[in-house]
């Protein structure tokens, strides 16, 4: 009776163990959720920013309108995953050119990229400056020259450079066109 009760708890344990095997391995992996079809001005594609962004259940976007006057110098493109800060787009015009300080990225070794009149990026963003000379009839915008910037949260991979090259590239070719530049 003993011996029987042994293999009765054994078998039981067997299949309990398997059961929960079986039921971790078909749980779902957890993906990032779907970026809008219209997110951050339609200045990006939405092919590229999707692979950097993390994963989650509900993404959320904080957005001002891509207009500059000569009281509003910058905007911005948020996209938050489950609250938290996961992607960044934001465009400013410096007051003058020697404003344009990109000291503080060189500790994450840039690479070039050729967008705008300079451009860098980096594992976890990218920037580019151009100058911006309004075309007659381009606007109120009364921007001279544009710094933009691109900002993704916690990657810190180095694949992503590629990305974040096409993506500055993609922006800066925004810019010049939506504001008009020569």
């Amino acid at each position: 009776m003993r011996r029987h009760a042994v293999i009765m708890t054994s078998l039981a344990l067997s299949l309990a163990l398997t059961t929960l095997a079986t039921g971790c391995s078909q749980e779902k992996e957890k993906t990032s959720p779907e970026i809008p079809n219209q997110f951050c001005w339609s200045a990006l594609e939405k092919k590229t920013v999707q692979p950097l962004m993390p994963a989650g259940n509900k993404i959320s976007q904080d957005i001002k309108s891509f207009y500059f006057t000569d009281h509003v110098s910058r905007t911005r493109c948020k996209l938050h995953v489950d609250g938290r800060y996961a992607f960044g787009a934001h465009a400013k015009f410096p007051r003058f050119e020697e404003d344009v300080d990109w000291s503080w990225w060189e500790k994450y070794k840039p690479d070039p990229v050729r967008a705008g009149k300079k451009a860098i990026v980096w594992d976890t963003g990218a920037t580019s400056y151009l100058p911006c000379k309004p075309l007659p009839g381009a606007g109120p915008s009364t921007a001279t020259r544009m710094e933009l910037e691109i900002f993704v949260a916690g990657s810190g991979n180095r694949n992503d450079r590629k990305a974040l090259s096409h993506l500055i590239k993609q922006f800066t070719a925004f810019a010049e066109k939506h504001l008009k530049c020569a």
